[in-house]
């Protein structure tokens, strides 16, 4: 797998898509999908997969998830366990996101109540300070 992500890379493929493929397959076509060595397999490219959760969700839930037989019990919940991973990340980056918005935001408030005082108090906007150090 090392070597297909190289080539796949030096082709400016996008190796993630060659990982999600690759556990796709071993997901679809795994005779028995809690064996160790398959267990392995799959849980070392989890953490590559999860760099694009959303992505990762939605080709799990329609391009694997349906390929499975109803009779695969043990490879569904797999998949979606592994959905469930993705979405879980979704969450998280949503939050970590919106918390950094908030930060942002209260920034953006506190200036412009100190840039409101400032003018109130009669002291003149300056722009960003200019280097007065002659060379």
């Amino acid at each position: 797998m090392q070597e297909a992500q190289q080539l796949a890379a030096a082709y400016g493929a996008d190796t993630w898509q060659l990982v999600l493929w690759f556990v796709h397959s071993v997901i679809v076509y795994a005779d028995d999908i809690n064996e160790r060595e398959t267990q392995v397999l799959i849980q070392q490219y989890v953490p590559l997969l999860l760099e694009r959760p959303a992505a990762a969700a939605a080709h799990l839930y329609s391009s694997t998830y349906p390929l499975l037989p109803a009779a695969a019990a043990n490879h569904i919940a797999y998949v979606l366990g592994l959905i469930q991973a993705c979405l879980q990340r979704c969450v998280d980056q949503a939050a970590t996101t919106a918390a950094a918005a908030a930060a942002a935001a209260a920034t953006t408030t506190a200036v412009d109540d100190q840039t409101a005082a400032a003018a109130a108090a009669g002291v003149k906007e300056q722009g960003p300070a200019e280097d007065v150090h002659p060379e």
